[in-house]
């Protein structure tokens, strides 16, 4: 039994001795100099590991929170988050609502197995981008040989509040990504010629002369005030149709028009939101009314830029129905627009709208430069 234990004794001092010699006998001073930076995300010259056992995964954090988007695409995670991204330059930006509101954007560059800890602050502010906006006013309305409507300021007042109101909207809800620089201009005691909209079916609808022609508007702007309207992305048109008294009207059934013309091989927007009467009552255009005519000077060109809104059965994002993709009514589907959050019903991953990066990296000029995507003009019936 004695000779049994010992003999036990001798193997396990054997293996011990064996172990000892393999584990310290190739040992040198350099094994401890083989190091990763992972501060800095760059391997040192005397790197030998294998970098395929480094995470991948990106830390991603914020101390004032923010709906993170990645490569432009809304990414519906909250932070602090763990992620991998594939090898290669990625933008980051977050959307922030709040006491820190403002849109935050950050580029970094991957590098295979090499993780980063990456932190938003104050400094990952972007200054939004301008959209330039002449938003003009014509005190009466007269056709050639017809009738004068007439309004007042105080109902342009009106006017000029609710549009406002719906482009402020935009503004805010992507998240301050851009700001508008707004010119008004109202001409309360000048007439704009009315002309009859033959291409609606009878009754004909009345709209302004925006037309390149004598007495048209976009004349009456470049040549007879010397504005040069290339310096703007929009223009917003306001009309009486009607006059408050009710002595004339010309009939109108639509709440907009949408129009674009071409300068310096871009576009320049065109909306009309008159004040007409609707079943007999008088109706001053409505918020998300210019909202709604302004999607339509800018929807056609973001697919070139390849950026996906959600679309109606014609083909028009400011058309799309809200309930499609589950939301009441237009304000909500206009905002996740905006935000571009909106959930598609396809099954892709990829999130539809312009989203807060969409806004900031292109207003109109830049969108519709060197092609014309926009139609000529869009008709919304009330």
């Amino acid at each position: 039994m004695k000779n049994l234990i010992f003999k036990n004794i001798k193997i396990c001092s054997l293996l011990l001795i064996l172990f000892c010699f393999i584990s310290c006998g190739g040992s040198d001073d350099s094994s401890s100099t083989d190091t990763i930076d992972t501060d800095t995300n760059i391997d040192d010259n005397t790197d030998t590991d294998d970098d395929t056992a480094v995470s991948t995964s990106i830390n991603i954090s914020s101390a004032f929170g923010g709906a993170l988007y990645i490569d432009n695409q809304y990414a519906n995670m909250s932070l602090p988050l763990d992620i991998e991204l594939t090898p290669g330059t990625h933008m980051l930006a977050l959307g922030v609502e709040g006491d820190n509101q403002g849109y935050y954007r950050k580029e970094i560059t991957v590098q295979d197995g090499v993780g980063q800890d990456i932190e938003f602050t104050l400094d990952d502010l972007a200054t939004p981008r301008t959209w330039r906006v002449l938003w003009l006013s014509f005190g009466s309305g007269q056709a050639p040989g017809g009738c004068e409507t007439n309004i007042s300021q105080n109902f342009i007042d009106i006017a000029f509040n609710n549009f406002m109101q719906g482009i402020e909207s935009i503004e805010r809800n992507a998240f301050n990504s851009i700001q508008w620089d707004i010119e008004r201009m109202d001409l309360i005691s000048e007439s704009v010629t009315t002309i009859s909209f033959t291409s609606v079916p009878d009754p004909n609808d009345w709209t302004i002369n925006v037309n390149e022609q004598p007495n048209g508007i976009v004349d009456f702007l470049e040549n007879t005030k010397g504005m040069d309207l290339t310096e703007y992305d929009l223009i917003s048109i306001y009309w009486p149709s009607f006059s408050v008294n009710g002595s004339c009207s010309y009939p109108t059934r639509y709440g907009g028009l949408a129009r674009e013309i071409r300068r310096n091989d871009h576009s320049i927007g065109i909306i009309e939101a008159p004040f007409f009467t609707q079943n007999g009552s008088p109706v001053h255009p409505d918020p998300y009314t210019y909202v709604h005519e302004w999607l339509h000077t800018v929807e056609l060109f973001y697919p070139n830029h390849g950026i996906t809104l959600p679309v109606g059965i014609d083909g028009r994002a400011a058309h799309t129905n809200p309930q499609t993709y589950g939301f009441d009514d237009v304000v909500g589907l206009y905002g996740a627009m905006f935000r571009g959050n909106i959930f598609p019903i396809d099954g892709t991953t990829d999130f539809l709208g312009m989203g807060p990066e969409g806004l900031w990296a292109f207003n109109l000029e830049d969108l519709s430069r060197t092609s014309s995507s926009s139609p000529k003009i869009i008709v919304d019936l009330k």
